[in-house]
């Protein structure tokens, strides 16, 4: 399983901003699932970069 730091996931929600799709930006960033892309984009908006944290 590969761990990402926060800063990684928010260049992965940046990415999604900029009009890409949950799916290239889990190529892109080797997330393997956009699910996972999509989780961190719900956990943001919930709970803001605290919810991006480990």
């Amino acid at each position: 399983m590969v761990k990402f730091t926060v800063e990684q996931k928010l260049q992965a929600l940046n990415l999604l901003k900029e009009g890409y799709s949950s799916c290239s930006v889990a190529q892109i960033i080797g997330a393997g699932s956009h699910q996972t892309i999509d989780t961190w984009a719900g956990q943001y908006q919930h709970f803001g970069v605290q919810g991006l944290e480990i």
